[in-house]
């Protein structure tokens, strides 16, 4: 539900904000970025890339300011990602208060000395900072309780350097079953570099890891993992067993064996027993050029070669559930190792920074009591780039006064001051951990409650001819989402219109017809994919088919800091490296940087 103001108020209100508007940018905001920066309850603002965020985040920030006298720049909290974003951001919000601080002549002596008051007096107070940032601060009010100081530091190059001393140490001494078989099954470096990461994603304070509870957990994940798997070989098997095979007896050998695996599974129900080892064989060496068999090979050969094996892989887990008992009695010895050192060193990684905060937050009702009276607005950026943990600590900040339990609260429990902007094409990213079912079940939740939608699809950022081939590729590549964290699509328009400008290139690798598949095949197709992107871009840099625009109604060619590289993994990087020395074509290696 929005705040009531009446409308002789509202309409006085709204002059101010568009004599603020006009004065601070020539560019007005469309309705759906207007709609966004005025709303004033619980509000979801679905924002694409280029799509002007920034813009109505701190054009809202501003207007905050304007119509609420009693409203300081200290009340109102802003949360990003990264420190790029923040610093933007930050330095967004900063030059439209200082410029209408100093305002004399254009707007009201009142309005201009309460921006000047802002300036000088509240903004540098304000919390526009990561959410790294802030969740420190709100730690460092109560870390005594985990034995932790208030001048702890986070150093994750340090964490992670001690988890790898702690494992070699661990490694070295204990000799029971469980460090027997994982010794066993991985190369020292690999395994120790493995240990690592698992204590630096999943070991925060104040977390305990009990060995019994991760056996059963580990189990329910695998078997969760098999029905998953199941569901797509299902559909996979069906199509095999409806196709026609040609006169080849590799087809005919495999067709055999897949209508015997099938015809049993429809039978019986019993999946696993379909899965042998010698029908993947069969279907690996199928040969031939024509037949309906064929065809549905090439379609989903690799999907069914990976499934087939994951799914066996893990059948074969459920065969050693005593060694499972004594890895995770291993682990849980390392974990509280790895605990130990952050709490005796002072030394914290990102993710026990949010665990804390949430775990103060829902026990001390008094601090957050004091956070949730500090800040009468929060407003988050890029919300979908993290996971459930984002929700709860902005839910606890924005839970009612009378608000007693020690847990995260529901919806209706929350005070009207939260604006959240997130993009559920973000899904693309899951891979690196983006989670956008939060996204949209925060949407749902607060929609329940009188919240506010906002959809904002224009593109200012990208030319419409880019736009309309990105829109009609991701159609159909996001149509039909069936799981939480798919997305439902939604097309972006674009007012940038320069078609002549506007070019996309596919650059496709030679096919090897014997379909090898070894290391050195692969990274020959790497080094061949490098080279053939290097020569591209030394084409663009030197000639006249990729202008780009100068911002001043003109175009001109690319420089090298116009052009990005972006890669899936690091694994192919020096080939990049590589090959762009060879061309004499400047660079440097960027990575996201949280905090």
């Amino acid at each position: 539900m929005e705040i009531c103001v009446p409308q002789e108020v509202l309409d006085t209100m709204m002059d101010k904000m568009d004599q603020v508007m006009a004065f601070l940018s020539r560019n007005q905001l469309d309705a759906d970025q207007k709609r966004a920066m005025d709303s004033n309850g619980n509000t979801v603002v679905g924002a694409g890339a280029g799509s002007g965020k920034t813009t109505v985040l701190s054009y809202r920030f501003v207007r905050l300011l304007l119509e609420n006298p009693e409203l300081h720049a200290d009340n109102i909290l802003a949360l990003t990602f990264t420190n790029k974003a923040a610093k933007e951001m930050k330095a967004r919000i900063a030059n439209h208060i200082r410029r209408l601080s100093e305002a004399d002549g254009i707007l009201s002596e009142e309005t201009r000395k309460h921006f000047l008051q802002e300036w000088t007096n509240f903004f540098p107070r304000s919390q526009i900072c990561t959410l790294d940032s802030f969740c420190s601060s709100i730690v460092r009010i109560d870390c005594l309780q985990y034995g932790l100081t208030s001048d702890f530091v986070v150093d994750e190059e340090k964490c992670r350097a001690q988890f790898r001393a702690i494992a070699r140490k661990l490694l070295w001494y204990d000799k029971g079953d469980g460090r027997n078989l994982l010794v066993s099954l991985n190369k020292p470096d690999v395994l120790l570099e493995k240990l690592a990461e698992m204590a630096m994603e999943e070991f925060w304070l104040p977390g305990t890891l009990n060995a019994a509870q991760y056996v059963q957990w580990f189990f329910d994940a695998v078997e969760s993992q098999k029905k998953q798997l199941k569901g797509r070989l299902e559909t996979m098997f069906s199509m095999l067993y409806a196709a026609e095979p040609g006169s080849g007896d590799t087809q005919q050998i495999f067709r055999a064996l897949v209508k015997k695996a099938w015809e049993r599974y429809m039978a019986d129900h019993d999946f696993d027993a379909m899965m042998d080892a010698g029908l993947l064989a069969s279907f690996k060496a199928i040969r031939g050029k024509k037949g309906g068999l064929v065809e549905v090979r090439a379609k989903i050969k690799d999907d069914f070669v990976a499934f087939f094996s994951a799914y066996n892989a893990l059948n074969t887990i459920f065969l050693h559930q005593g060694q499972i008992a004594a890895v995770a009695g291993f682990f849980a010895q390392y974990h509280d190792l790895c605990q130990a050192f952050k709490t005796r060193q002072g030394i914290l990684c990102y993710n026990d920074l949010i665990h804390l905060a949430i775990d103060i937050l829902k026990k001390n009702v008094g601090v957050r009591r004091y956070f949730a009276k500090k800040y009468r607005y929060i407003m988050v950026d890029e919300f979908q780039d993290n996971n459930d943990l984002q929700k709860q600590l902005v839910y606890l900040l924005a839970a009612k006064d009378s608000y007693e339990e020690h847990d995260v609260p529901p919806a209706e429990m929350l005070d009207e001051k939260l604006f959240f902007v997130g993009d559920e094409k973000q899904s693309i990213y899951r891979f690196r951990g983006a989670d956008v079912s939060v996204f949209k079940q925060l949407g749902a939740e607060l929609a329940k409650r009188d919240g506010t939608f906002v959809e904002m699809a224009t593109n200012y950022r990208s030319e419409g001819f880019l736009i309309d081939t990105f829109t009609t590729m991701f159609t159909k590549i996001m149509e039909n989402p069936t799981e939480a964290y798919e997305a439902v699509f939604t097309p972006l328009g674009s007012v940038n219109d320069h078609p002549e400008h506007a070019t996309i290139t596919i650059m496709l690798g030679r096919e090897n017809e014997n379909e090898a598949s070894d290391e050195d095949d692969l990274a020959h197709r790497k080094a061949w994919e490098a080279k053939a992107v290097a020569c591209k871009i030394d084409e663009m840099l030197h000639g006249d088919d990729y202008l780009v625009s100068d911002r001043k109604g003109s175009f001109r060619r690319p420089r090298p800091n116009d052009i990005a590289i972006l890669m899936h993994t690091s694994g192919a990087q020096m080939l990049y490296e590589k090959a762009l020395r060879s061309k004499g074509i400047p660079y440097e290696i960027s990575q996201i940087s949280r905090s």
